[in-house]
């Protein structure tokens, strides 16, 4: 089987060996890597279910914080001080239930997430 030229899709047109196709596109090594790389940098955009949620739990999260101020965590190197939520479950469902958030400090919950998350898993934290 022999391999045909064909036009690129990307910014040089020219006509040369396809290295790859993307959404249908075919694109030369040097221009696939060029739209592989800005494709990498673009941030997913929110879909309009997780948009909604933001707006409640940005709604329900400075509360949560005002009734909860003390960390209720308590590992080693803790401030004391909430200032943010912990999501003991996932944040698809559960994003907004209540009963499955932790008022905690910024240093145990680095902890939590970086430091020893085998022992948040133990304790039911992750």
């Amino acid at each position: 089987m022999q391999v045909k030229k064909k036009m690129c899709g990307g910014e040089c047109g020219q006509m040369t060996y396809i290295w790859k196709r993307i959404n249908g596109v075919g694109y030369c090594k040097q221009c696939n890597f060029k739209v592989s790389d800005k494709r990498k940098n673009q941030i997913k955009k929110k879909s309009k279910k997780m948009v909604e949620k933001d707006a409640i739990y940005s709604k329900l999260g400075p509360i949560f914080l005002e009734n909860n101020p003390i960390c209720q965590v308590k590992w080693s190197k803790c401030t004391g001080v909430a200032t943010q939520i912990h999501h003991t479950k996932s944040r698809g469902v559960y994003h907004n239930d209540v009963d499955t958030w932790k008022a905690i400090c910024a240093t145990c919950h680095h902890e939590i997430h970086f430091v020893s998350p085998g022992k948040a898993k133990l304790e039911n934290l992750l």
